[in-house]
């Protein structure tokens, strides 16, 4: 809940893979916490590997967090 998708994304690209930070998909600003993400015209395989490369993304800076 603490963390910032825009934070995030930098980190994500350099691990080639990208969403879209939820807060602009929110007229009224806020939830900075969200995030969107297109599979719609990805195989299978390119999705599990995405969402594998997200999860890495995602824990390194719950680690980050805790140390902090």
């Amino acid at each position: 809940e603490d963390m910032n998708a825009r934070e995030l994304l930098e980190s994500s690209i350099e691990e080639k893979v990208a969403f879209v930070p939820g807060e602009c998909f929110y007229p009224g600003g806020g939830h900075l916490n969200t995030l969107r993400l297109n599979f719609s015209a990805m195989p299978e395989d390119r999705i599990v590997e995405g969402v594998q490369r997200l999860a890495r993304v995602f824990v390194a800076a719950l680690e980050t967090a805790r140390v902090g």
